[in-house]
This record gives C-alpha cells, structure tokens and sequence, in this order.
C-alpha cells in the first residue's frame, strides 16, 4: 500500500491496481480483464447494483471510475478530503465482494460488443490497431484491451470470478491513496480493507520477442470519411533502457506542442495538417514511437513524405540545444504540474511501484531528463530510425491499392 500525503489538497485521491491488465492474456482470453473491470461496477453483497455503487460516491459529490490498460487494471476515486475513508470501503468491496451475477453479465457483454463497434468506425482507432497489431504480433500488446466479439461470448461468471481473484490478490494488488489525510491511518484503512485478500501468485509478464520487423510495412483502411488519418510508427527502447529519456525528448522536439518541428514543418510552413503528434510507449520490454494526423486526400503522400523527412533531418543533421531545451522543459512541466492533482500523485506512486525497477519521485524523474543532450538525443535516432523503421497506416478516403511513403531514405515503394 502507497499513501502520499499532500498537506495542501482538499481532496484524496484512491487507486486500487492490479499488475494484470489485457497484455498478460493469451489469445482465448482476449478481453477479460476489461470485461472484469466492467463487471466490478454491477454490484456487490453489499451494494447490489450499479446505482448502489455509483451513488456511494457520488453522493459525496466525487468521481469513480476504472481503466484496462496492458499492464494494469485501475479502479479509482477522487473526493473531499473527508470522505475517503467511505470512498476506499466503495473500492475495496468492488474488487473484493463482486458478484458476477449471470444476468448483468449478459448486459455488460451487449455494451462491451458495442462499445467495440464503436471504436472500430473511427477512422483513428482504426489506424492505432492497424500499428499496434504489426508492431506487437502475436502478443497481447497487439491485441485489443476490449477483445473480439467471438471472445465475449465465452466468457462464463465462473471464469470471470476466477480471473478476478487472481487479479486482485495480494501478490498482484497495490493501493495508493494521495491527498490531505494523515499517512498511517491510510495505511490501517486499507490493510482493513484488503488484508483478507489471497496473497495468490505474482503474475509473470509474458515476454515479448519480434519475430522479424513488423509486416506489411504499409496498410490502407478506404472508408467513407472527410479526411484521411494516418499514422507512422516504429519500434523504439523499453522502460529499462539507458535511452528511455533520450528517446522521450527525441519524440517531444519531434511533435509535442506547437513548437515541434513537426507543427511547423506540417502546419505553419505547408499549413496541410490541424495538428501532428508524437507518442512513445514504453513498456517491460519494448517500446514503439507514434506520429500521428489527419489531412485532406490530396496533401496524404505529401504529409506523410513530410514527416519522413523529418525524422530522416533528426538522425542524420542533429538537433539543436534550443530545441532540446524546450522538449526538455514541456516534459518536466507536465511532470511539475501534473503533482498539483491528488491522482496525479496517487497515480505516480503507483506506477513506479507496480511498472519501474527504479523507483524515482517525480524530481529524481526531471533530473534524468537535465542529464539528456543533443548529443544523446541524436544518438537515439539513429540506433531507431533506420531507413526501413517505419510502418504506417491510413484511414479514410483513399483507395485500397494506394502506394503511401514508408521509407526513410525517401523511397516509397509498394509494399511486398
């Protein structure tokens, strides 16, 4: 258990996580975790119903809600600082007391399918799985945190409580609570709360081994739309790698705010794009670098080819102090700022005891990011952009046949 004090706040922010999120299923399973996490808000012994649930906090005028991410699952809360001792009794009853009953089940699995549907017409989600799936084949990275349709139907409430009770036991549980509460009545609040958990086992993180580069290198989604979105992506270096934060700024100067070179090459000099950003992800093991926009039919080769220089200018022409600086300083100010949030606090804590071999505060993080410099900085780009890194992606009006840029060393062969 983690408890963070923030003196200052009138709020405590509440998280229960567990280590097991959609990456740690196999195929059969696809989705479970999510369905799971659903299923933790249709009520409890205590709490029969949604309703009963969502109105435990909200009617201490705060917020609940809950996440399936790869490497974790997170059910959460935020209220007034003198209501989060009925706040955790919400938490702990929802992860320890659910009921799986067969009937909300049945509904759940309908919203899910829709929900599934839903993301599957958006031209955006379309391209992020397209990526995703390449670049992770075969590993639950690649796969969808909501599963496919043909895996909710299998789902039983008997597996579900299964899988539930390995998510929530102790080996695989943390909680951590942030804001104006004093740390070790905290402490004996949720030992309370979850000290009659299963210890059970600590779920083992399935390794993740490319087998070959990602394949095709190109993808085309043709669908009824006004623009077309597309995406470029790569591998890049895992959580643990020495270049984790070199690779952080790197992807800042390309495309994190209005001063990236990506805004002005794309938006302010050819003016074919609203907005382009970049994205890292980085995980146990692996990593990938997203850029992402949307433009009209006619600018797609030339907004992409664009971005392509760019990344091809990075490796082999450098980057300047200033544009270091300013990467360096938007990353540590959403840091910086984001610690004035209690979830923001109970988030971090959180996440660097469940995900980092080397636990850091948020100042031990902006002090590796201060260690960073062009140097390093181009050093990355060329351990990753390679003339054959990227793969892309679009969606939208342009025709299943189209030849879209996938190179870095300018040519834009089809893909074979």
């Amino acid at each position: 258990m983690l408890v963070t004090p923030v003196p200052h706040a009138r709020s405590v922010s509440l998280i229960a996580a567990t280590r097991i999120g959609s990456g740690f299923e196999s195929p059969p399973e696809q989705g479970i975790s999510h369905f799971v996490e659903h299923m933790l808000f249709k009520g409890t012994q205590r709490r029969p119903s949604y309703t009963d649930i969502a109105a435990s906090v909200e009617r201490l005028g705060g917020m609940i809600n809950a996440l399936t991410e790869p490497e974790m699952t997170v059910i959460w809360a935020k209220v007034a600082a003198p209501h989060w001792r009925s706040a955790l009794d919400v938490i702990t009853d929802m992860i320890g007391n659910s009921r799986f009953d067969a009937g909300e089940i049945e509904k759940e699995r309908r919203v899910i399918l829709d929900e599934i549907g839903m993301t599957a017409d958006v031209p955006e989600e379309a391209v992020r799985r397209s990526l995703r799936s390449r670049l992770w084949q075969g590993h639950g990275l690649g796969r969808e945190v909501a599963g496919t349709p043909a895996n909710l139907e299998t789902f039983t409430p008997n597996q579900m409580r299964a899988h539930a009770r390995r998510m929530f036991s102790g080996a695989n549980l943390v909680v951590s609570l942030a804001g104006d509460l004093d740390p070790g009545d905290g402490a004996a609040a949720v030992q309370a709360g979850i000290g009659d958990h299963p210890a059970g086992r600590e779920a083992v993180w399935p390794s993740y081994v490319p087998d070959g580069p990602p394949s095709p290198r190109a993808v085309v989604d043709s669908r009824e739309a006004d623009h077309v979105y597309f995406g470029i992506a790569g591998r890049a270096v895992s959580r643990n790698d020495p270049q984790r934060y070199d690779v952080d700024v790197l992807t800042a100067i390309l495309g994190e705010g209005m001063g990236s070179r990506l805004f002005e090459e794309l938006r302010e000099r050819r003016g074919i794009v609203y907005e382009v950003l970049a994205s890292v992800t980085a995980t146990r093991d692996s990593g990938a670098m997203v850029i992402e926009a949307a433009t009209e039919p006619d600018t797609l080769n030339e907004a992409m080819q664009a971005v392509l220089d760019e990344l091809t200018a990075v490796r082999d022409d450098g980057v300047t102090e200033d544009q270091v600086d300013r990467a360096r300083e938007v990353i540590k100010g959403e840091i910086q700022l984001s610690m004035e949030d209690t979830y923001a606090v109970a988030g971090w804590a959180l996440r660097e005891q469940l995900l980092e071999t080397e636990q850091l505060t948020p100042d031990g993080v902006t002090a590796k990011y201060d260690a960073v410099t062009p140097a390093s900085v181009v050093q990355a780009a060329r351990r990753l952009f390679s003339d054959d890194w990227p793969i892309v992606a679009a969606s939208g009006p342009v025709d299943d046949d189209a030849v879209l840029p996938h190179h870095l060393d300018g040519a834009g062969a089809p893909d074979s």
